[in-house]
Formats: structure tokens, C-alpha cells, sequence
């Protein structure tokens, strides 16, 4: 029970998270993550320049996501300070 209350929690933190990313990067980490799309067809339908730009994006927005989601999870830890 607590092991799945736990897990709920982090699930709550990292959809908050995700909800504080652009939609530029909401789309991008979907599409890779949720789509398993290829970073070429993902710069197609993004409209970026190549497959590069689309794996920079990425990894950009993965490092704001992971951040985000640190922050509030020392937030919540810490009683909402």
C-alpha cells in the first residue's frame, strides 16, 4: 500500500512537471517517449531543420523536465516550503 501510494505521488509530481513544459516540449518528449518516433520523423512533423535540432530539443527538454520535477519534489518533501 504504500509502495503504491508512494508511486502515485511521483506520478503526480512528474505530470505536474510535464504540465510546466512548453508545448514545443510537451510534443517532442510525447512523441519520442510516448509515440517511439524516430528523431527524423520527428523534425518532419515539427518542422525543425533536421534531425539534430530535434535531438537537441530533446535532450534540452528533458533537463528543464527533470529539473522541474526535482524542484517540486523537494517542494512536496519539504512540507510545501
Amino acid at each position: 500500500v504504500e509502495n503504491v501510494l508512494e508511486e502515485e505521488r511521483l506520478v503526480g509530481i512528474s505530470q505536474k512537471a510535464f504540465d510546466q513544459l512548453s508545448k514545443q516540449c510537451q510534443n517532442i518528449l510525447h512523441y519520442f517517449y510516448i509515440e517511439d518516433r524516430k528523431m527524423a520523423d520527428i523534425a518532419v512533423i515539427m518542422q525543425l531543420a533536421n534531425p539534430n535540432v530535434a535531438k537537441v530539443m530533446k535532450f534540452r527538454c528533458l533537463n528543464k523536465l527533470t529539473t522541474i520535477a526535482q524542484s517540486l519534489f523537494k517542494t512536496v518533501n519539504n512540507g510545501g516550503r
